[in-house]
């Protein structure tokens, strides 16, 4: 037979093991909206991030020309305001946030594509050319290393 104080004994602990077990389960709910909630404020501020970028891209290309026909000394600053956008683009996804991989998913192709575009090419050609850094020279480099940029032999002349 069991005597009154093991019954109790068994009683405080069969109650420590419900306790226990309950605090494990509150636990493990709050790590879980712990989670989701990190979770949705990473995607937030990814996409907030995005659009803030994006949003600068479209004030800059408001400036370009509307037609295929131009003078390009009457855009010159327009498309090197187009480079100063692309390195902060770069510059944002690259080193300050490059854990939202904003710069694989969007802006290295993006960007490179840019390139195509014979007056943006000429444009930063003339500012690596005219020594501009962007910032900083070092990253400069590294810039134009990731957008894969290949300079010509001899520089552009400019009209």
């Amino acid at each position: 037979m069991i005597t009154v104080a093991e019954a109790l004994t068994l009683l405080i602990a069969g109650t420590a093991i419900i306790v226990s077990i309950r605090g494990h389960i509150h636990a493990r709910r709050s790590a879980d909206m712990a989670e989701k909630s990190y979770n949705y404020s990473r995607v937030n501020s990814k996409a907030e991030l995005f659009s803030s970028l994006r949003t600068t891209y479209l004030t800059v290309h408001l400036n370009f020309p509307k037609s295929k026909k131009y003078d390009y000394q009457d855009f010159k600053s327009a498309f090197w305001s187009y480079w100063l956008n692309a390195y902060n683009e770069w510059y944002i996804t690259r080193h300050i946030c490059p854990g939202y991989a904003l710069w694989e998913e969007f802006y290295r192709d993006a960007i490179r594509g840019a390139l195509a575009n014979d007056s943006l090419r000429r444009a930063l050609t003339e500012m690596i050319a005219a020594g501009y850094a962007f910032g900083a020279h070092e990253l400069r480099e590294k810039f134009i290393h990731d957008i894969e940029y290949f300079p010509p032999s001899e520089p552009t002349q400019t009209q």
